[in-house]
């Protein structure tokens, strides 16, 4: 009877030890598996803020790359084929009158001073046409034609002034010279030459006058190329409506003025010419 306790109690002792140990197991497995699930979801939140942070950050890369590739075709459309372009050949053509004025001068100093003149020099010409495109951006830009329209008068005036160089110096400059020789009386020659030569010389003095008073155009080019280059992020919206800047509207009014300044002086002379 007691060997038949003894082993019911053993029994029990020993369910009850491996319950103990089964508990316990799953106790820890079921801990670690929180452990686990709370380290998943850690993870999972972690990601997908990264995810987010990585779209966005690839989203505006992206826009900031596209709006960076409007802006420099817009200045290549506008600056380096439109306003420099046309800077470009406005300034030889500055140059080109520059040249043909020093060299006149020089041709009008010698028959002056008595001497042989240099009829060597060939005087400059420039193109007046500048292609379409280029004036049309420009055109666009101001959303008006008097800068266009300025150009094309500096153009035509230097290259009318060298073609008339060309054509009328050289007969009139023998002229001059063949009658300084020609003159008897020593005592009169510097006032005769004087005489002879004034003509010219105010021709020359009238044609420099008015090319200074074409001076802003280079300078409005200039200024419009400075804005363009001042931009950092210019797009087409900002285009549509650069015509409508103060700045660029008072621009406008400003260069009808010299225009007509201009045109007024052309005038004048044309009417003190003889017919």
């Amino acid at each position: 009877m007691k060997t038949k306790t003894l082993a019911i109690f053993v029994c029990l002792s020993v369910l009850l030890l491996f319950a103990s140990i089964v508990h316990a197991y799953w106790d820890t497995v079921a801990d670690t598996l929180v452990v686990i699930t709370k380290g998943i979801r850690g993870e999972l939140v972690s990601g997908g803020f990264l995810l987010l942070a990585a779209v966005f950050a690839y989203q505006w890369g992206l826009k900031q790359y596209f709006r960076q590739r409007e802006h420099e075709l817009i200045l290549t459309r506008y600056l380096t084929e439109g306003i420099d372009l046309i800077s470009e050949h406005v300034t030889n053509a500055e140059q080109a009158f520059i040249y043909n004025h020093n060299k006149a001068s020089e041709i009008l100093q010698q028959l002056k001073v008595f001497k042989k003149a240099d009829f060597s020099v060939k005087f400059l010409t420039v193109q007046t046409y500048l292609g379409s495109m280029p004036i049309h951006k420009l055109r666009y830009l101001l959303g008006d034609d008097i800068l266009a329209a300025s150009i094309h008068e500096l153009l035509i005036f230097v290259n009318s002034n060298g073609t008339y160089l060309n054509t009328f110096l050289y007969p009139q400059a023998l002229k001059i010279q063949q009658a300084l020789q020609d003159h008897t009386n020593p005592e009169t020659l510097e006032q005769f030459a004087a005489d002879l030569t004034e003509g010219i010389q105010h021709s020359f003095d009238e044609d420099f006058s008015i090319f200074t008073k074409c001076a802003f155009v280079q300078t409005e080019l200039q200024r419009i190329a400075s804005i363009l280059e001042k931009e950092t992020t210019l797009t087409w919206s900002d285009l549509n409506g650069f015509q409508k800047r103060s700045g660029i509207k008072e621009d406008v009014e400003m260069v009808k003025k010299k225009l007509a300044i201009i045109q007024e002086a052309k005038r004048s002379i044309l009417k003190q010419e003889p017919t």
